[in-house]
């Protein structure tokens, strides 16, 4: 069985597809995407038996791609549910002061607004 997950390794999306797999007891090869609606009609056209998709995030609310892909196919269909703390850190070589850029994917960065405004305000 072949699942597509959100890309690439080593991201929240791959760790949470492990331990989903690991409750599942079975025997499932995750394949990484870059793009949400390409997992979801993969899915949709049989190239995959399943997708493991974000449907929300607690801090910036609904994925919207998911949540219109679904909406729109009358083939797709949520099967189950995982709910997944995320912890981001930040890493860094420097000291603290000597930090003038910090570079993310805006996920993360959106999530984390609050912190690096009051930690890092120049930055």
């Amino acid at each position: 069985m072949k699942m597509g997950i959100l890309g690439p390794h080593g991201t929240h999306s791959e760790e949470a597809a492990i331990y989903f797999t690991k409750i599942l007891n079975k025997n499932i090869e995750l394949v990484t995407y870059s793009d949400i609606f390409e997992i979801l009609s993969d899915v949709e056209n049989n190239i995959l038996d399943s997708g493991f998709v974000p449907v929300e995030n607690s801090l910036e609310g609904s994925v919207n791609i998911t949540l219109d892909t679904l909406a729109q196919s009358n083939n797709l269909f949520v099967t189950h549910e995982l709910v997944w703390h995320v912890r981001n850190n930040l890493m860094a070589r420097k000291n603290i002061s000597d930090i003038k850029k910090i570079y993310s994917h805006i996920q993360p960065i959106s999530q984390c607004r609050n912190f690096l405004r009051k930690n890092y305000p120049n930055a």
